[in-house]
């Protein structure tokens, strides 16, 4: 039933709500979303509102993981995703890291803002991560528009890539496009 259907993290149970005091955490659900449209070969779409996220329990290092789904937000200020208080200084906001040996064909990011500071306090380290250093990983082509990241306590857009086992994983060809990189 949900494949007939254009996916978006509200169906997997995201609440964007965190600007309310008791606030949900939508980790699960928007890590639920994603490796449901990786496994079905669909994009990803966003939701208006502010979604708070914490380090993911399946993995340290990140809150959101995304192993090459294309994500696609409403606009920067009516799609936000925002680090809970418990998001330490070295974990990634959301981390695009795909499997070994895949070779992502094209990767569109659009129209959402990455604000680790939404509290007023910086969490987390990067807002977003490129690892692309498994074996085989190859993103040939990245189109993001109207992406807005602010760092954490560190880069807001870093990408990671061993050249020496891995030559072609960081992007061969990138449109970046009315995007807003803060500090970093």
């Amino acid at each position: 039933e949900l494949a007939e259907k254009k996916p978006n993290i509200l169906m997997f149970g995201a609440v964007g709500d965190a600007d309310d005091a008791n606030a949900a955490i939508n980790t699960a659900a928007i890590n639920a979303a994603f490796a449901y449209c990786y496994a079905f070969g669909f994009e990803l779409h966003g939701a208006r509102g502010t979604f708070k996220v914490a380090e993911s329990a399946v993995s340290s290092g990140h809150a959101l993981l995304n192993k090459g789904v294309s994500f696609k937000g409403i606009t920067r200020n009516r799609m936000v995703i925002a680090p809970a208080a418990s998001v330490g200084s070295a974990v990634s906001i959301m981390r695009i890291k795909p499997d070994a040996g895949v070779d992502i064909s094209f990767l569109s990011l659009h129209d959402f803002l990455i604000y680790p500071g939404h509290s007023g306090t910086k969490y987390g380290k990067y807002g977003i991560e490129f690892d692309l250093t498994a074996a085989g990983v190859s993103l040939a082509f990245l189109d993001m528009r109207g992406v807005y990241v602010a760092p954490g306590n560190d880069w807001s857009v870093y990408s990671n890539n061993d050249i020496t086992g891995n030559p072609v994983g960081n992007p061969r060809l990138s449109r970046i496009e009315f995007c807003d990189f803060w500090e970093g």
